[in-house]
């Protein structure tokens, strides 16, 4: 790619390599589009769930009903600026609820984090429970409402299998949803098709756990 970059810059489009260059990026993108989108209708298939928006290389979403929640089951491709990302969501209507100021995330703690920490520059929210507060980062805009919700042993069990069993990036809790996100940054693994690791079976157990996020502990 860095070889196409400089053809272009010098200015020497006329080449045969440039042109046979160009024509393999080309071809590869639309190849890995039209693989994604076969992909996105065989998960479709086995979730019973629509593809509503589709593109050759941009974020693809399915939507579905899982046990009689709404979910969500979206790709971004990578980016400059971030990497390639997936993130299941499934509704949190009509189960627990979170207003707007309680919205909060997790994320395994890196030693970063730790570092910063024990600096200073900057505070998480802890559930007084040692074990999970030292192993994940919770920020939260209400941290009375988020230690709250993470004081069952029920909820810190599901998140733990999300972490462990699932390798999730992070979970967010909002106001309508619970989701699970998952990011790559290898480029090569996307060469592979990131979405060949999900299949219909578990997207479900994945599901499954974000559902029991969305119950009362009680």
């Amino acid at each position: 790619m860095n070889i196409l970059a400089d053809t272009f810059n010098n200015g020497n489009l006329s080449t045969p390599f440039f042109w046979i260059a160009l024509g393999g990026v080309i071809l590869i993108s639309y190849l890995m589009g039209k693989r994604r989108e076969s992909r996105f209708q065989e998960l479709a298939a086995g979730l019973n769930a629509q593809v509503t928006r589709n593109g050759w290389n941009s974020i693809e979403t399915l939507m579905g009903n899982f046990n009689g929640k709404d979910f969500t089951f979206e790709y971004s491709p990578e980016t400059n600026y971030r990497p390639a990302r997936i993130k299941i969501e499934i509704s949190n209507k009509g189960a627990l609820s979170f207003s707007a100021s309680a919205d909060f995330s997790i994320r395994k703690e890196t030693l970063l984090d730790k570092m910063g920490k024990n600096l200073g520059v900057w505070h998480e929210v802890e559930t007084g429970n040692e074990e999970f507060d030292q192993k994940y980062f919770i920020s939260a805009q209400n941290e009375n409402a988020a230690a709250s919700y993470l004081l069952a042993p029920a909820h810190r069990t599901k998140i733990n299998n999300l972490f462990g069993e699932y390798s999730v990036h992070q979970i967010d809790f909002n106001q309508s949803s619970v989701s699970a996100i998952f990011e790559y940054t290898n480029s090569f693994r996307l060469a592979k098709n990131i979405l060949n690791d999900f299949t219909p079976e578990l997207v479900k157990n994945i599901l499954t756990e974000l559902a029991g996020l969305t119950e009362s502990s009680s």
